[in-house]
């Protein structure tokens, strides 16, 4: 159901970080460390039902590539989660985020594009590089996972918690218009209202929800948290609970899609005062510099495990190529399937 939120918005850096280091990928010794730690062994962590995860090793093992698999059949649905300004070892400090790393599909070397939000929003969506250093919400010409997904009839939708209005591009907090990727585009001008959507409808039923019930789910569902659930404003504690409660739970009950949906699950950004990322780390792809800090990535689908990791450079543009090939789409032609393949082996 929804919730009354704060009306004032509040500052973009306000926490101060926990003085982690930046880490490019997270040694097995250092998630096992971790994994102690936080009293983890099997499953997922409640709320979740304790038969919602098979029951796997506490370590993630394996090293894969990025195309070690034809195409995964079973899946014809992706939904991505878009949470806030963590890096990859502060996210996996919290003993939810940490259990779902290790027991699902993870990729220990993602990184953001660059700092701040609305770039990665953008680069996720789109696989184009622009507006590093920008959170202004004004109209880019590119082609993106929408408008590729309507010209091969192919549905998609985005659901945006707090979102006053289909399609908001103005702030509301805690609906913030940036990170909606979907106001970006210019070629959504005409048909954004009618994907673009409040998560929550206004007697407060959750739409994803009422599309598992009723086996109308589209093909490629985005959704962001407000800032109070997705962690730039709330605790990780918050931003796991309401992913659980709405999205993975849910999912993973449903009798129709639990078979056929992979969950995408990934931070925009690492905070910057955590990871240090103005001191550097990242790589570098062809022309392409990468630099907005180490990440939390990681897949829930039918044919995806914690033993499925991929240990080599990724970013949001290997998640556009990665969606492409889930959902049978060409190329936008941009930044993916090029430098920034499909994470295939995610999907053993």
């Amino acid at each position: 159901m929804g919730n009354k939120l704060a009306s004032a918005r509040r500052p973009r850096w306000k926490r101060s970080g926990p003085g982690g280091h930046l880490v490019s990928a997270l040694s097995p010794a250092l998630l096992v460390g971790l994994l102690g730690l936080a009293g983890v062994t099997t499953g997922y962590p409640t709320p979740l039902p304790a038969q919602s995860s098979p029951a796997l090793p506490a370590q993630s093992a394996g090293n894969f590539s990025l195309a070690a698999v034809t195409y995964p059949t079973a899946i014809r649905h992706v939904i991505v989660v878009m949470e806030e300004n963590h890096d990859l070892v502060w996210t996996l400090t919290n003993p939810a985020f940490l259990s779902l790393y290790s027991h699902s599909a993870h990729a220990t070397r993602a990184y953001a594009i660059c700092h701040p939000s609305a770039p990665n929003y953008i680069a996720i969506s789109s696989a184009v590089d622009q507006r590093c250093g920008s959170d202004r919400v004004t109209y880019l010409k590119a082609t993106n996972l929408a408008s590729d997904a309507a010209s091969h009839s192919v549905s998609w939708q985005g659901l945006f918690e707090s979102m006053p209005s289909a399609c908001d591009r103005t702030d509301a907090y805690p609906y913030i218009a940036h990170h909606n990727p979907w106001v970006y585009y210019s070629d959504l001008k005409s048909t954004c209202a009618a994907h673009d959507l409040s998560f929550f409808t206004p007697t407060g039923a959750s739409r994803l929800q009422l599309e598992l019930n009723g086996s109308t789910l589209p093909a490629l569902t985005y959704i962001s948290p407000n800032m109070l659930h997705d962690a730039h404003d709330g605790s990780l504690a918050a931003a796991y609970s309401w992913l659980a409660k709405y999205v993975l739970h849910p999912v993973h009950a449903s009798s129709t899609y639990a078979p056929t949906t992979a969950v995408i699950v990934l931070f925009d950004e690492a905070y910057k005062q955590s990871c240090r990322c103005s001191e550097g780390g990242g790589y570098t792809a062809g022309t392409i510099t990468v630099s907005g800090g180490p990440i939390y990535l990681v897949v829930r689908s039918p044919v995806s495990n914690g033993t499925d990791v991929v240990t080599v450079h990724v970013t949001e543009f290997n998640v556009v190529s990665t969606i492409e090939w889930l959902l049978r789409l060409p190329s936008l032609g941009h930044q993916d399937n090029t430098k920034f393949p499909a994470m295939k082996s995610l999907f053993t």
